[in-house]
């Protein structure tokens, strides 16, 4: 009977000591499940699953980036080409050499920036002191920040008010030379002598006898008429050239139809109106045939 009793016991013993194992275990478990659930609740929280990430990449790479510092219009964007400003390299040379200044030292302003073309073409021309900012015109008018320059070198927006702008500021803010890259039917326009005002009295007119290729950027989007390379001719163009004084205009328009004469073949014309460029350049056209 003894033994049958230590028997008893010794089971009962294992059994209770099984019983609080598997207990344990359980209770391990479960701490080991809220851990879990604990963690994966802070993990949800501090570091988004892939696909939040993903989702998250998407937005961030689907937003327009914003390329300059003020409103623009797409079909604003084109580039001049070089010869344009081969054009009027004898205008710049004749300021500089006014101002006694070597050509590198001019002080040249485009106030309308749309991807830098115009200084590295300038600088290959020899003028290295161009301005042209990422910075919008009207608002420096209105600040009363305009920089230092010598002479306005600018193919300004065709769209909106943008030329009349420009025109009311170099005509009425502005005491410097400019030559300005625009469509010939501005000069056309009811409203342009009003626009103009004194000014079309010391104005030339230099116009290319093939008119001008614009170039549009390649990040620009692009219309239909425009070539996949981004070449596009909009319309016939031509410099407005102005001097403050009548002398250093009358010296220019000599100089200048001078150097056209004796082009071979003939590449561009200078008038002192644009009913003058259109005979010249038939008369340029009829020497080529």
């Amino acid at each position: 009977m003894g033994r049958l009793n230590k028997r008893k016991q010794t089971k009962e013993r294992i059994r209770v000591q099984a019983s609080g194992s598997t207990s344990a275990a359980l209770e391990s478990e479960a701490n080991v499940s809220m851990d879990s659930k604990r963690r994966a609740s802070e993990n949800n929280i501090v570091a988004p699953t892939n696909t939040a990430l993903m989702q998250s990449e998407a937005i961030v790479m689907s937003a327009p980036r914003r390329r300059h510092a003020f409103e623009t219009n797409s079909l604003d964007h084109c580039e001049t080409p070089l010869c344009a400003y081969e054009h009027i390299q004898p205008v710049l040379q004749h300021i500089a050499r006014q101002l006694h200044v070597p050509p590198r030292q001019l002080r040249i302003w485009d106030p309308y920036y749309c991807d830098g073309a115009v200084k590295r073409h300038l600088s290959v021309l020899g003028f290295d002191n161009v301005i042209n900012q990422n910075i919008d015109f009207y608002q420096r008018i209105k600040d009363n920040d305009i920089p230092p320059h010598d002479v306005i070198v600018t193919n300004p927006p065709y769209s909106e008010n943008h030329i009349e702008k420009l025109l009311h500021f170099v005509t009425s803010k502005n005491n410097k030379p400019f030559c300005l890259l625009m469509p010939n039917w501005v000069a056309r326009k009811a409203e342009y002598s009003s626009l103009m005002g004194n000014a079309t009295n010391h104005l030339l007119y230099l116009s290319p006898i093939q008119p001008y290729t614009y170039t549009m950027p390649s990040w620009n989007t692009k219309p239909e008429h425009v070539q996949e390379t981004g070449e596009t001719t909009p319309y016939l163009s031509s410099w407005y050239i102005s001097f403050p004084d009548t002398a250093t205009l009358t010296t220019m328009e000599k100089r200048l139809d001078s150097i056209a004469k004796r082009q071979q073949p003939p590449v561009w014309v200078v008038a002192k109106t644009v009913k003058g460029l259109k005979w010249k350049i038939q008369k340029a056209n009829k020497k080529k045939e």
